[in-house]
Parts: C-alpha cells; structure tokens; sequence
C-alpha cells in the first residue's frame, strides 16, 4: 500500500468547530459527551491524501482522522487515462477588510481519472506539485495507461517563450 500524505487540509473545520461546541454544551448534560469534543477536534485537525493499493489495483482520496481512515477505492483495471491538470484562479477571500489587499491567487493540481466510457472525475486536487508529480510517477510503473501531465506541457511552453 502507498500513502500520499498532503497533510491536514482543515477541510472539515467548521464543522469540527461546532461539533465541538455543541460538546461542551451537552458536556454539562452527562460527562459521556466529551467523546462529541473529541470526534469535534479530530474532525477539524483530519489529514487527507491519496492511498494506491498496487496489490488490489485500486486507488482511493483518503481522509484520515488518528487512526481512522476512509473513502472510496475506485479500480486502476477500469481506467483508461491519467490527466494531471492545473487549475488556477482569483477568487476574494474572507479576510477582514483591513489585510484585504484584494483577490488572492488560489490554485491547485487536479489528478483526473477518465475511464473506458470517456466519464472523468477528479480524484484529488493537490496543493503541491511535487507531490502531485510522484503520485503521477508511481501510476506510470504499476500501470501502462495514457499519461496526460498538462502542467510539464505549460511550463516547456513557457520555457520556449522565454527564450
């Protein structure tokens, strides 16, 4: 099994947050709800990634919350390209108005799967390239699929650019 940690992501910390507050809340109910601040606090510091199964062919996004770990497994047989794209964008930000300096630049790579029936769907949007880049490598040993990594396109053409 190979695991490609991003890391925590704090996708889920809102929710955390309030399920940790309703915990204290409930706390003063029965002491059992402190397993509710627990659950709260691991929601909100939980790691995600990509984990590859090369026994099982299979790959799945993972979220990980201490020892536990889920999502969904999909099959590397069902597939038929591997697309690394690039997605980038200015988007405003939720910051107060006074270290508002305007849009910030949000971006990320996109792992898409397409399969034989030519449907894609994204697996992972990566924050960092490099490790983007070895999740793309380690799919190009264990399978003899098309390989599609958009972004080394972009950067030979900024390159040629330039010169």
């Amino acid at each position: 099994m190979l695991v490609f940690s991003q890391g925590k992501t704090y996708d889920f910390v809102i929710h955390g947050v309030f399920l940790a507050i309703l915990g204290i809340l409930l706390l003063i109910v029965h002491l059992f709800f402190g397993v509710v601040i627990v659950a709260g606090i691991s929601l909100a510091l939980m790691t995600s990634g990509v984990q590859i199964d090369d026994k099982n062919r299979r790959i799945r996004k993972y979220f990980a919350a201490g020892p536990i770990v889920f999502g969904q497994w999909r099959s590397l047989d069902d597939l038929k390209k591997i697309t690394l794209r690039y997605n980038g964008h200015q988007g405003t930000t939720y910051r107060p108005i006074y270290l508002n300096k305007g849009a910030a630049s949000l971006r990320s790579y996109d792992m898409v799967l397409t399969n034989h029936y030519q449907l894609n769907f994204v697996l992972f949007e990566f924050t960092d390239y490099r490790l983007a880049l070895r999740v793309l490598n380690c799919l190009a040993q264990l399978t003899d699929y098309e390989l599609d990594n958009h972004i080394q396109k972009r950067q030979l053409e900024q390159l040629k650019k330039r010169r």
